[in-house]
C-alpha cells in the first residue's frame, strides 16, 4: 500500500490595506493642463492610423483647433500626429480672445454657468498673417510639432 502524505497548510497572513494613490490613469481630464493642438497639413499620403486618430481629435480640417487635457493618453495621439500638428499652452487671455472671435455655438464643453452661451469644442482659424515657416519640418525650423510660443501662432490665425 502506497501512502499519501499531506502537505502542511501554509498559513495566510492578512496584509494591512494600503492607502489609494492616484495614479495619471485615474485622474479625471479635468485635473490636468489643457493644451491647444492645431492641425496645420492636409491628408496628401497620409497614414490611415494618423487619419482616424486626427479625426479622434476633432481635427477634420487644416487650420482646426482644439484644446485637450495633458493625460498620458492624449500626449500619445499627439506623439503619433506630431507631423500634422502645432501644439502647446497657452496663456488665458489667449483663450479669451479666441472665444470671443472664434468660438462658435455648440456643446457645454467651454460654457461655465447655465446661462453663458454654449460653444463647439473645435475652433475654426484663418491661416497665419504673414504664412507658415515651412509646414514639413518641426518648430525650431518649420511650424509643426510642440511649440512655446503657441500664444503667437494662435494670434496670428484668428
Amino acid at each position: 500500500m502506497t501512502e499519501t502524505k499531506e502537505k502542511p497548510k501554509k498559513s495566510v497572513k492578512e496584509t494591512p490595506k494600503k492607502a489609494v494613490v492616484a495614479t495619471p490613469q485615474s485622474l479625471p481630464a479635468s485635473s490636468y493642463p489643457k493644451i491647444a493642438v492645431v492641425r496645420i497639413r492636409g491628408i496628401r499620403n497620409m497614414e490611415p492610423k494618423i487619419k482616424h486618430t486626427l479625426e479622434r481629435l476633432r481635427l477634420s480640417k487644416p487650420h482646426h483647433c482644439v484644446f485637450i487635457p495633458t493625460t498620458p493618453q492624449y500626449m500619445g495621439m499627439i506623439n503619433l500626429v506630431k507631423d500634422y500638428v502645432a501644439f502647446g499652452s497657452i496663456k488665458e487671455e489667449t483663450l479669451t480672445k479666441l472665444i470671443a472671435k472664434r468660438g462658435e455655438s455648440g456643446s457645454t464643453r467651454f460654457s461655465k454657468a447655465k446661462g453663458e452661451k454654449k460653444l463647439d469644442p473645435v475652433f475654426r482659424l484663418h491661416p497665419p498673417r504673414r504664412g507658415y515657416k515651412d509646414i514639413k519640418r518641426n518648430y525650431p525650423f518649420g511650424d509643426l510639432g510642440k511649440r512655446p510660443d503657441m500664444d503667437d501662432l494662435l494670434i496670428r490665425m484668428m
